[in-house]
This record gives structure tokens, sequence and C-alpha cells, in this order.
């Protein structure tokens, strides 16, 4: 077994979350899988949910909470992760995607979201507003929004409040 903690939070009721990638129980695969964690204050856990991609890497680099105590979790995959979201495929569009997860407080999951350019994209932070919105903060090294600007160019994507990429702006 071969995990790997890749970011961590905590909500208004002390409780708290990990996340990361791991590569299965008793066996090694070459394949991680992405893994979130909820403890409560007294340190139980509460779930455990875990996702990955058919013969790719995925794992959670960034999180956030919410005022609503839900957690918001990104990070990148090497292949096709989500079913269909908003008219979108969600199939691996370059070498590496980010993704973006919301889950409610119960660990149930609100909406998710697979993203990139041809190339390699990374995120990098994370964070949410007062009214919903998601910004997810990174770098792409191909085309986003039909703008290049060198080889590696800044990236800030905002998910509006209905869970909808709304914007796409490179620096």
């Amino acid at each position: 077994m071969n995990d790997n903690g890749g970011a961590i939070a905590v909500d208004s009721q002390d409780n708290v979350y990990v996340g990361g990638a791991w590569n299965g129980v008793g066996y090694m695969t070459p394949y991680y899988e992405a893994f979130l964690r909820k403890y409560d204050s007294a340190w139980n856990v509460e779930y455990t949910d875990i996702f990955g991609a058919a013969n790719a890497n995925v794992k959670i680099t960034v999180m956030c909470v919410d005022a609503e105590d839900s957690v918001i979790v990104g990070g990148t995959t090497l292949g096709s992760l989500f079913a269909q979201y908003n008219g979108s495929s969600n199939q691996l569009s370059g070498t590496t995607d980010i993704f973006v997860r919301k889950y409610f407080s119960n660990g149930t999951v609100h909406w998710s979201s697979q993203f990139g350019a041809a190339e390699g994209d990374e995120v990098f932070a994370i964070a949410p507003d007062a009214s919903g919105n998601v910004y997810v903060g990174g770098r792409t090294l191909g085309n986003v929004a039909s703008v290049v600007h060198g080889y590696c160019d800044a990236l800030l994507c905002i998910f509006s409040w209905k869970y909808k990429l709304a914007i796409q702006r490179i620096r």
C-alpha cells in the first residue's frame, strides 16, 4: 500500500478533511486513485470516498471548505473521471487535466467537473466565495480560452453558483 496526503481542511465544527492519492489495500497497483476522508472532532472516521480513472493516476492536491461546511477538492487526473456533467463529456482533454468536486458535509457528491487544454494542466489553489462560486488557480501548458502567452501560463477558472465552469482566464 502506498498513500500520499495532498491536502487538508477543517470546517466550522472542527471536522478534519484529508485528501490525496492511494494505490490499493494489501496489493500494489501501478496507478493511484484519489481519496477524501472526513474525521469528526473526536477523530472518528465519518466517511471515505475513493475515485479514479481506468489505468490512470488521479490525486487530490487542494481543498477548501465553504460557508455551508461543504468540502471542495481539486486535483489532477491522467484519465477520464466523471460521468457527463452539464453537457460536458469530462473526457481527458490532454496529458493531465484538472478536476474539481464538491461534497455536501455528509459525503454525498454535489457536483464534479473535469477540464483542461490539449497539453498538461495543474491546480495549485482553490477557494469559495460568499455567493457559492468556486475559484481554481493553476497553470496550463496549452491553449485555454483561445489564448496562449507562453510555454506555461497561469490559469484562473471560476465555477458559478450554478456549478458550471463560467470563466477561464490565463495571464
